[in-house]
């Protein structure tokens, strides 16, 4: 099997969803407004009952996509063994896929196809940003996702600027032909047309592929 990007083998399906309430709740509590990781403060946001950090980790290691000049919160990206070096606050972790499925649940109705998980764009508008996507984000969850694109650890090259956000996770599943463990990403594409989905999905095929960081409090 061809190694791809995590992305690649479902950009072509719409998935039907249904709308509902996509408040966000931004933390006031001063003892979590901000986690302190590295000496870096990184805002959080309480997405239903998650919280999460409301932009991508930019701490030691890691590279700049292509090396290019910095967008707002855009962090970098690392290897997943860069990621899981990365020590976070107590109580404070990488996330697993039932992370990231849990909070698609409450944005929208889940659809399965292809080896993923998917939300229809509507939803998927959500969670993008204003700035750095061809199509732009409403971002009304406050989860503030930057199109980083990425870099492709097999074909060493980075592509996807401002179409691609993929975040890892410390999760691993069997590869479509069931013969590799392969870690599990989690992923927003703009196709640029009325199909544009965020995606969970498990295809990655390259643990040295760089992508964004986030974490969740237990």
């Amino acid at each position: 099997m061809k190694p791809t990007l995590c992305i690649l083998t479902a950009v072509m399906f719409i998935i039907g969803g249904c709308k509902k309430d996509d408040s966000k709740e931004v933390v006031t509590d001063k003892d979590e407004s901000v986690i302190t990781i590295d000496g870096k403060q990184y805002p959080t946001v309480k997405i239903g009952t998650q919280l999460w950090t409301a932009v991508n980790y930019d701490g030691a290691g890691g590279v700049k996509y292509d090396q290019m000049a910095d967008m707002e919160n855009s962090g970098k990206l690392y290897t997943l063994s860069e990621a899981k070096t990365v020590k976070a606050p107590a109580g404070w972790r990488l996330p697993a896929k039932e992370d990231f499925l849990k909070l698609m649940n409450y944005v929208g109705k889940t659809s399965d196809n292809a080896g993923g998980t998917y939300l229809q764009k509507e939803d998927a508008l959500k969670f993008m940003a204003t700035q750095t996507w061809f199509t732009k984000g409403i971002n009304s969850l406050g989860f503030n996702a930057v199109s980083t694109g990425a870099y492709d650890g097999y074909f060493k090259q980075y592509d996807y600027s401002g179409r691609l956000a993929v975040f890892w996770t410390t999760s691993w599943a069997k590869s479509s032909d069931n013969t590799t463990n392969l870690p599990v990403c989690f992923s927003i594409y703009d196709h640029l047309s009325d199909d544009a989905t965020y995606v969970l999905i498990h295809a990655l095929q390259n643990e040295s592929s760089r992508h964004a960081i986030r974490f969740i409090k237990n």
